[in-house]
């Protein structure tokens, strides 16, 4: 038995897994931290627009009757969208991975 979690992404309601919510969550604090260091002006825009898509992407599974997101489904969203390494288009985003998760 798994413990589900509901969350408010860009203003949309969905049930996650909790694994998929720590995986979810550690993977937009990455993009969150990495773009409003380095992209200081446009940073947080960029960051809204990554998780607008992300909630896209769950309204997709929910359309298929996807009742909860599982880590599975995190998992192909994150390899859909990128890491920061793909985002970029940079090897290493000076010391910081997708990964990471200090602050």
């Amino acid at each position: 038995m798994k413990k589900n979690i509901t969350i408010n992404l860009c203003g949309r309601l969905y049930q996650i897994d909790e694994d998929a919510y720590d995986l979810l969550s550690h993977y937009t604090d990455t993009i969150r931290n990495y773009f409003i260091k380095h992209e200081a002006e446009d940073g947080e825009e960029i960051a809204n627009d990554i998780e607008s898509r992300i909630a896209e992407l769950f309204e997709e599974l929910k359309a298929q009757g996807v009742q909860a997101i599982t880590i599975s489904d995190v998992q192909n969203i994150i390899q859909q969208i990128g890491n920061v390494e793909d985002i970029t288009g940079s090897d290493s985003p000076e010391g910081e991975t997708a990964t990471d998760s200090s602050t």
